[in-house]
């Protein structure tokens, strides 16, 4: 076997310029084309992690707003019940302070009511003791009462506070004493009446008499600002006064 190297370096040459030419005209192409794909396919992977990345971070400010949506709406359902509650609570409350008023002024007008009722029975007792005093009059002889008063003159000023004493005595010494009864005396009631005066006061300057048949019984003496009461109606003042009638108050002053 022989070797042709003529034929041999032309097939060397040949495949050295194929390669040449496919260096220069395919591979370099190809690789540049490769090259360019691959740095648009990292280019478009860049863009598409930056997309997914921002993605990722709207998802998560949206996951933050839900949240913040979330924690808003239970703090205002929470603040509603709150002020729900602080509304009840004060309702309850105003309710019953209402209703302790509303109690209040019923037990004060069923208060005044007993008393108006107290009062009318009190004014009531009082005109029938005085209706039942007239009619008992009827059967006593006349003067009998108030000749029974009258004798009772001195214990009746002595039971005055002193001060008063001194006044009616000094009143009954210089302008005289006023002097009420429940009927008119006659001659020797006024004759008793007069030396009853003069065995309690000593002397009297004069003597203005009147009447009012309103004091049932017994006489009413009058010197300056002071009263000297000792009749039935004044009595019976004193009764209801006691029972703690409405107008009641001591007659004797």
């Amino acid at each position: 076997m022989t070797i042709d190297w003529w034929t041999l370096g032309l097939q060397t040459v040949n495949v050295l310029i194929l390669v040449y030419i496919l260096g220069r005209f395919l591979f370099r192409p190809v690789a540049g084309i490769i090259d360019r794909r691959q740095r648009t396919a990292a280019a478009m992977l860049a863009e598409a992690e930056a997309a997914r990345d921002k993605a990722r971070a709207e998802l998560a400010d949206i996951a933050s707003t839900r949240q913040g949506f979330k924690d808003e709406r239970e703090r205002i359902v929470q603040q509603a019940h709150s002020e729900a509650e602080a509304d009840r609570r004060r309702l309850i409350a105003d309710a019953q302070a209402e209703l302790e008023r509303a109690k209040t002024a019923a037990e004060a007008a069923r208060q005044h009511d007993l008393a108006e009722a107290e009062r009318a029975m009190t004014d009531k007792a009082g005109a029938l003791a005085l209706d039942i005093a007239r009619r008992l009059l009827i059967a006593v002889p006349d003067g009998a009462v108030n000749l029974a008063l009258v004798r009772d003159l001195p214990a009746s000023y002595a039971s005055l506070p002193e001060k008063r004493r001194e006044l009616l005595r000094a009143a009954a010494v210089s302008s005289g004493l006023k002097v009420t009864t429940a009927e008119a005396l006659d001659e020797q009631d006024r004759k008793t009446f007069e030396a009853a005066l003069a065995q309690t006061f000593g002397s009297v300057a004069s003597i203005d008499y009147s009447i009012d048949p309103g004091l049932v019984a017994g006489f009413e003496i009058t010197g300056g600002d002071v009263v000297l009461r000792r009749n039935w109606r004044a009595d019976l003042e004193h009764i209801r006064h006691d029972l703690g009638g409405s107008d009641g108050s001591p007659q004797t002053s």
